[in-house]
């Protein structure tokens, strides 16, 4: 008597143990129905975010019988014409054996009426024959807000707040030549201030800020590398007259404020504020209450001996790291008088240094490397904050003569860090890599039941059948996101040799059935040598046996 295998309750789970198709051989497999965009999980409701995402989510839909894996596309036409389409299992060639994908590419922000970009699938029998695409999934990309201020605000410094699925943001300071670019959520106004002082350059500054998403993955079919949300609306800070006096540390400001009298870490890397224009202790080469320009190092000691970071040269109150777009500085004197009347230009600042002839060169201007993009790298790494963190100081520059050349300008600081640091004048803060967060009650795990349906982890017990699909909250910076999974908690032994990587913020996991650990970390691209930040907290996730009976006929 013939007889058959099948997976005990779960048809749609049929090939995916034994390769068995169950319909007739010349006739295709049906449609996937139910197909649906998430972030999270896979029960989530449409409604959560109306078919709009800030960042490229994961898919999923209903099995089908037969099927022994699927094949996914992503167009830009609800046609997929082949010049329309965005990303394909096929092209990628990603086995898709389970009823949920993430494609591991970084969308752009695109919309359309009523949307932009269309998801499709198709199962496939243990034959190869292809079935039936499904209805095209119709969504759109989009910033879930525009940047705002984040008060309160500094003199010398405009502070907005961070947009989810932004790699970096485009500033326009009204008034300045270009706009430029940072990766963090902080500017400072160097173009007012430096070679100015008088308050008709400095007391009103407006500006707007755009958050730009960055493609990352391959996309065939032309889609720009880059996209922009909108302009903000547009904000004006008032600043004070620029305070004269000794110099202090007032802050290092980012999404959060850290103080000398109550330091915190930053998630983003920080801008800097101070007030007062010279120093009357730590060891000045001379006191020149007139000093208008300044230096912000940061180091991994106290005593400020082991910098690790240089700000770009600026005659604000306040610096904030950029991609670029540091000041050319006036080689003479004419020069300089000449530059108190017109904007500064962009470029190479030149010869820049310390007090003691060591030529510096700013982070804006590459000293921590750049990225495969040439963008210099401007964020500092995780200082495993509270035991370990960094020491900042502020620094004055004197713009004298050359002792090579007496007709060109010098620009030299007039004191050492360390003396400065020694003496008091160290300020602390940390730099975190906040963990990703992986779940809340349970874990962000999607995935079929050993009954053959489609699944959010509704506890971290939760036990799935064949490949979960795994997700997690962005984190500030990161561009990409590394995974890892282990058979054993401790000592961690990653299952797969090469790290997988991906620009989404989910992934299918290729789990074999058992218990299982995995964990995630963010990349970032801006971080000086290693990309690496801090992983996720260990998850476990069980995966079951097929299970099987003898079907007579």
């Amino acid at each position: 008597m013939p007889v058959r295998l099948t997976v005990a309750g779960v048809v749609a789970l049929l090939a995916l143990t034994v390769g068995v198709q169950s319909a007739p051989a010349a006739r295709p497999l049906k449609a996937p129905t139910g197909l649906k965009a998430f972030l999270l999980r896979a029960n989530e409701p449409d409604s959560l975010y109306n078919r709009t995402f800030p960042r490229t989510p994961a898919f999923a839909w209903r099995a089908v019988g037969g099927a022994r894996r699927y094949e996914f596309e992503l167009s830009t036409s609800d046609n997929f014409s082949e010049g329309a389409v965005v990303w394909s299992s096929a092209t990628a060639r990603v086995n898709v054996p389970t009823p949920a994908i993430s494609p591991d590419v970084a969308l752009p922000w695109i919309t359309g009426n009523p949307y932009s970009l269309f998801a499709r699938v198709r199962a496939i029998s243990a034959s190869g024959r292809d079935g039936v695409w499904s209805a095209p999934y119709g969504f759109n990309m989009r910033w879930r807000d525009k940047p705002s201020p984040l008060n309160p605000q500094f003199p010398g410094l405009v502070r907005w707040t961070p947009i989810e699925g932004a790699t970096m943001y485009e500033v326009w300071l009204y008034g300045a030549a270009e706009t430029f670019f940072t990766t963090t959520n902080v500017a400072d106004e160097r173009e007012f201030y430096t070679f100015h002082s008088d308050p008709s350059w400095t007391g009103a500054v407006t500006w707007r800020v755009r958050a730009v998403r960055k493609l990352y993955g391959d996309i065939p079919n032309g889609l720009p590398a880059v996209t922009v949300g909108p302009w903000s609306d547009e904000f004006t800070n008032l600043n004070p007259p620029f305070a004269m006096g000794e110099l202090s540390p007032l802050a290092s400001v980012s999404d959060i404020v850290s103080t000398p009298s109550a330091p915190r870490p930053h998630e983003l890397t920080p801008g800097f504020v101070f007030t007062g224009n010279y120093r009357s202790w730590g060891n000045p080469w001379f006191l020149d209450t007139t000093t208008e320009f300044f230096h912000i190092y940061v180091s991994t000691d106290s005593e400020c001996v082991n910098r690790v970071y240089v700000g770009a040269v600026v005659g604000s109150p306040a610096y904030a790291p950029r991609l670029q777009h540091t000041l050319v500085l006036p080689g003479t004197v004419a020069a300089l008088s000449d530059a108190r009347t017109k904007w500064p230009a962009y470029g190479d600042e030149g010869q820049v240094l310390m007090l003691d002839g060591t030529v510096v060169k700013s982070v804006d201007a590459g000293a921590l490397g750049v990225t495969g993009a040439g963008q210099p790298k401007i964020d500092l790494w995780d200082s495993f904050w509270p035991a370990g963190g960094y020491y900042w100081t502020v620094i004055p520059i004197f713009a004298g003569n050359s002792r090579s050349d007496p007709s060109v300008l010098e620009y030299r600081d007039i004191q050492l860090p360390e003396d400065v640091c020694r003496a008091g004048g160290a300020v602390r803060l940390g730099k975190i890599g906040k963990p990703v967060v992986t779940g809340d009650t349970a874990p962000y795990v999607s995935g079929l039941t050993t009954a053959g349906k489609l699944v959010g982890a509704k506890s971290g017990s939760q036990l799935f059948y064949g490949y979960p699909l795994v997700a997690w909250e962005p984190v500030f910076g990161a561009q990409q996101y590394e995974v890892q999974w282990s058979r054993t908690l401790n000592p961690w032994r990653p299952d797969s040799a090469l790290p997988v990587t991906t620009p989404a913020t989910s992934a299918v996991l290729p789990l074999k059935p058992g218990r299982w650990y995995y964990r995630v970390r963010g990349l970032n691209e801006s971080l000086p040598r290693k990309p690496e930040m801090t992983w996720s907290k260990p998850v476990s996730l069980r995966i079951a046996r097929p299970r099987f009976k003898i079907v007579k006929r």
